[in-house]
């Protein structure tokens, strides 16, 4: 019985002392190593590429024919589907304690190290005291690659809007177009299928994804007003990407059309094909005004320039057009009103009228000069030609 005891406790002792030692070389990557839920790495020996691998709950890599050829592709579990793991203790380290068998032993065998650019968008709080997107571009080297979807920024700078603006209770085409100046400021969420092709083949996958994308939303921009244009952004980046049909909207399936057939290659593949990668989701944060069209307005909240003169509703300082419009209506309003007050009042009609014109002149230090009450049109036009210099010098 001591014996059976004595085994056991060496056997535990053995068994402890050998986990801390694999754990102390999964902290080194010597054949051992650990990877972050939703990451994976690359193998390679010397400068040859060996293979993948991920970690994934409910993903696997797995053996996918595209265009003729063979690729491991990260593919989600089918129901009862065993995922393609090592057994035994290999296993069990790799499902308990995040420990992966590498077989690394660096300089020989070892993790693919990368150059890789991307941007990022962060919500950060101004000094007025609200909240808005801050770009932040990185640009380092990576030991892994993301097979989870994570947000990708882009900016679309300088891009066209087009189209006309359709009254929906008429039905009708307003006679004024686009062509207002903005930029965009997209979330794009992507997830990595084919980690060869994306990390191998197209090292710096995202430049060319970027300008892809942005290419296709300037000619989305293109086809839309403005107002339309805005009804399409999200307050907020949705953590599941676009998987929930809910928050899909028109820019969204559009962009998300290039995973199926894009203008790359000589038969127009999909970026699936070329790149490795696939946009869950692409969603626009922001539009604002740019170019001409942002010295007429300060904020987008003003008139949208061109487009929306036939529906204008609010007007800045800057929208000059739109201001001596309103001022102009709103002084002739005013015009009629006072006109309406001497036909209707009569004596006490030119005393209102007397003594709103000695206010308004008392705001600019203006003189007003009154003659016979201000009756005779004549002499009213007269009072208002005379300046306070022609006054002074005819005083002396």
């Amino acid at each position: 019985m001591a014996t059976i005891i004595s085994f056991l406790f060496l056997l535990l002792v053995e068994g402890t002392m050998g986990f801390f030692a694999i754990w102390a070389l999964a902290t080194m990557n010597i054949f051992f190593g650990f990877i972050k839920e939703g990451h994976g790495i690359i193998i390679k020996r010397g400068e040859s590429y060996v293979g993948p691998i991920i970690s994934f709950t409910g993903y696997h890599l797995k053996p996918v024919m595209r265009k003729g050829r063979e690729r491991l592709e990260v593919v989600q579990l089918e129901p009862n589907e065993t995922p393609n793991a090592p057994g035994g203790i290999l296993g069990f380290l790799q499902e308990k304690f995040g420990i992966f068998w590498l077989g690394t032993f660096p300089p020989f065998r070892s993790i693919m190290e990368y150059e890789f650019r991307w941007n990022e968008w962060e919500e950060v709080k101004g000094e007025d005291g609200n909240y808005h997107w801050r770009l932040n571009h990185r640009e380092e080297p990576t030991t892994f690659f993301y097979v989870q979807t994570f947000p990708y920024a882009l900016v679309l700078e300088a891009a066209e809007t087009g189209g006309k603006y359709t009254d929906k209770s008429t039905g009708e085409k307003s006679a004024i177009g686009g062509n207002i100046e903005v930029d965009l400021k997209i979330v794009l969420l992507v997830k990595i299928i084919c980690p060869e092709a994306a990390t191998i083949r197209h090292e710096n996958w995202f430049d060319q994804l970027g300008a892809l994308v942005t290419d296709q939303a300037r000619l989305f921009v293109g086809s839309r007003t403005f107002e339309e244009l805005r009804s399409q952004k999200v307050n907020e980046i949705p953590e599941d990407g676009s998987a929930d049909k809910r928050v899909r909207n028109e820019f969204c399936e559009y962009i998300m059309g290039l995973n199926d057939h894009a203008p790359i290659g000589e038969d127009s593949d999909s970026i699936v094909d070329v790149y490795g990668i696939q946009i869950i989701g692409a969603h626009i944060l922001d539009v604002e005004l740019a170019g001409e069209s942002k010295k007429v307005a300060a904020e987008t909240t003003a008139i949208y320039v061109a487009e929306q003169r036939a529906k204008a509703t609010e007007v800045t300082k800057d929208a000059e057009a739109y201001g001596i419009r309103a001022v102009g209506n709103a002084e002739a309003d005013a015009i009629s009103a006072r006109t309406k007050a001497v036909l209707d009042f009569g004596p006490d009609g030119k005393y209102v009228l007397r003594q709103e014109a000695l206010k308004e002149a008392g705001k600019g230090g203006n003189v007003v000069v009154f003659t016979n009450d201000n009756e005779n049109s004549g002499d009213a036009l007269l009072s208002r030609l005379i300046v306070p210099q022609q006054l002074k010098r005819k005083g002396e």
